[in-house]
């Protein structure tokens, strides 16, 4: 190779750049070179015994590092330095993982020694005899190594490096763990199912399992549990899981809601004439516009839009979109395109334009939903789009193909609600049918604010719309002069008010103060867990989360799910602030779509990723996935303390 450019690479690495400039960079952002964990072979260590240590470096996809004593003088050699080691420990040299003889662009043809996908090196940690039982020893060390593509070397990153010696008590029996990490030296570059960190260097997530991979069968109710998992299936299927996914969503609280939303506009445009079909069929065709857009930027980001839609100022403008979709059911302002548009356009185009934006504007209300269904679609356009050997307008065309087609099926029933609706004769009745469905828009305004007020305002506030809407069907005026509305309307609106005093009675009632069984989720917490061989769960939430409020109402205060919990360690992560830097961690390292999100840890610290919950969950069926994580465990008895 020639040495200047060698030099050049070297000196470009030293002064904190990359080596080779700017915007031809293939990548963008500076990759994280690599993840390092240390794992050792036992829980727990006798004094005078040697403990074997086995130091992972997970090295990012998209680089390859250089080995620790490289054969060329330009290359820059990974290093690991041993900062702290307690008194009574004794470090072996360290044994590198074998190397790879690879050339690159920049060596000119020339191999160089690197590390590629998951390598691992070993060293052993003698400890004397003089160290006392039931002590802890924290050795910290530091990993440094510089990544490089075909054509581009960043600068040098550091890890640190924890290993956790904990020396066992009078009676304590050790139990040799990691037995995988110490079987091989060498691993291609899939992670797979890992084991537990000896002690993690910045509170990462645990290494996550598949449900059931190393356990028994767990049967079909298992195989039912709904999961958040990356789809690898071929493309035609995935249409089709789309397709079907977006039906099911028709059933969710953020879409459900819109069917009053969509009779209400489409008896409207019914009574100004047009071509039902056209109308319903541009109406699904903004809702997929939407969506195919969401799905195109997660696609070009390699991100997600779940949790982003649901922040409080997207639910604020869904709230004020709503608050005028209803006022216009009560006739205060009409639903159409300015008459400069549609003098241009025509009565029948303006008609078709208005359908489409329509349509549009329920896609961004019914977007929020981010289902578990949806978080699997997120995962894999996000992967997508980040993976380097695929280009962005390919992953973009997927992503915002795959939307479009989740969308037509969400789609679809409105279009049939649509059609419907152009049946039914318009008349003065229809303008009363309209005022109630704006009593009830209102109500689902006051559903999606419910994470950003006290808890008392939703109730309180349904409580007074039932009463109103009791009053307003109790007038003459709201049968429109129909006999056969009138008793119908009067027994309503009898209903409605007895609700509505009734729920503002229970609201208004003295309450038990409940009782909050998680506690605040830390590192030191989930670290004193896997050292005690319990259960862990993790509830990730945000005060502007409506179904996370809902899981903690419903299925988390459920008697039978608290008995069933008893012997967890139950931690809850505060998300609100997304602007935190720790939160960022949290969403980063636990891989986070959306929320809620639950995760299930072993009592090795370990994560079985096939039980996450994204998604509100019955007690029933909450109880049902806790026994699916129990039935994958490799020894739930050590695990359970009871």
């Amino acid at each position: 190779m020639n040495r200047a450019g060698g030099i050049l690479l070297l000196a470009g690495a030293l002064l904190g750049a990359p080596a080779f400039a700017q915007d031809d960079d293939p990548f963008g952002d500076v990759p994280d070179v690599a993840e390092v964990r240390a794992y050792l072979d036992q829980d727990v260590y006798e004094p005078g015994t040697t403990a074997r240590v086995a130091v992972e470096l997970r090295i990012d996809s998209r680089v390859h590092v250089n080995s620790a004593k490289p054969i060329s003088d330009f290359q820059y050699p990974s290093s690991l330095v041993w900062d702290e080691v307690p008194e009574g420990v004794t470090l072996s040299e360290i044994e590198w993982p074998p190397v790879v003889l690879l050339a690159f662009e920049f060596t000119e043809g020339e191999k160089i020694d690197v590390w590629e996908g998951t390598v691992r090196a070993y060293l052993t940690a003698t400890i004397a005899d003089s160290v006392e039982r039931g002590e802890t020893l924290r050795v910290k060390g530091t990993f440094k190594a510089q990544g490089c593509t075909d054509a581009v070397c960043y600068a040098p990153q550091s890890d640190a490096v924890k290993v956790t010696l904990r020396i066992a008590e009078e009676d304590e029996e050790p139990e040799h763990v990691n037995e995988a990490k110490f079987a091989a030296a060498v691993e291609g570059g899939g992670h797979g199912d890992e084991p537990p960190a000896a002690e993690p260097s910045h509170e990462p997530a645990p290494a996550t399992a598949t449900l059931g991979e190393d356990g028994p069968s767990l049967g079909e109710e298992c195989d039912n549990v709904t999961t958040a998992q990356e789809l690898d299936k071929p493309l035609p299927l995935l249409y089709l899981m789309a397709f079907g996914i977006g039906l099911l969503m028709t059933l969710t609280p953020c879409v459900l809601p819109l069917v009053p939303i969509t009779i209400g506009y489409f008896s409207r445009q019914n009574q100004g004439g047009g071509r039902p079909v056209g109308l319903a069929a541009l109406y699904v065709l903004g809702l997929a516009l939407v969506y195919s857009a969401l799905g195109t930027a997660a696609a070009l980001t390699g991100g997600l839009f779940g949790s982003a839609l649901q922040e409080p100022a997207v639910i604020i403008g869904i709230v004020i979109i709503l608050i005028g979709l209803s006022l216009s059911m009560f006739g205060l302002w009409d639903m159409q395109l300015p008459s400069s548009l549609t003098g241009k356009m025509g009565g029948a185009r303006a008609g078709y334009l208005g359908a489409t934006m329509m349509g549009g504007a329920m896609g961004l209300i019914a977007a929020p939903c981010v289902g578990p269904g949806v978080v699997s679609f997120l995962i894999y356009i996000g992967k997508l789009g980040a993976d380097p050997t695929v280009s962005k307008g390919i992953a973009a065309l997927i992503g915002g193909s795959l939307f479009f087609v989740l969308a037509l099926g969400l789609g679809t029933p409105f279009f049939l609600v649509g059609l419907g609706v152009a049946s039914f004769n318009p008349g003065q009745w229809m303008e009363s049918v309209k005022k109630i469905f704006g009593f009830l828009i209102i109500g689902v305004a006051l559903y999606f604010l419910r994470p950003l007020v006290p808890e008392w305002v939703f109730p309180i506030g349904v409580a007074i719309l039932g009463l109103a809407l009791g009053v307003w069907l109790l007038q003459p005026a709201a049968s429109a002069g129909s006999p056969r509305l009138r008793t119908p309307f009067r027994a309503l609106g009898g209903l409605s008010i007895v609700g509505a005093l009734v729920l503002g009675a229970l609201t208004l009632a003295p309450h038990e103060e409940e009782h909050h069984a998680f506690s605040p989720y830390s590192g030191a917490a989930l670290a004193q867990a896997r050292l005690d061989g319990k259960l862990v769960i993790v509830d990730f939430w945000a005060t502007w989360c409506a179904a996370c409020i809902e899981l903690e109402k419903v299925t988390f205060s459920d008697e039978h799910v608290q008995d069933r919990l008893a012997d967890y360690v139950l931690l809850a992560a505060d998300l609100t602030d997304g602007e935190d830097p720790v939160v960022k961690e949290l969403y980063k390292s636990y891989e986070i779509k959306g929320l809620p999100t639950v995760v299930f840890i072993d009592g090795k610290g370990e994560e079985h990723r096939g039980v996450r919950l994204t998604a509100f969950e019955s007690p029933e069926d909450f109880i049902v996935r806790i026994d699916c994580f129990e039935a994958g465990l490799d020894s739930t008895p050590v695990a359970r303390q009871r």
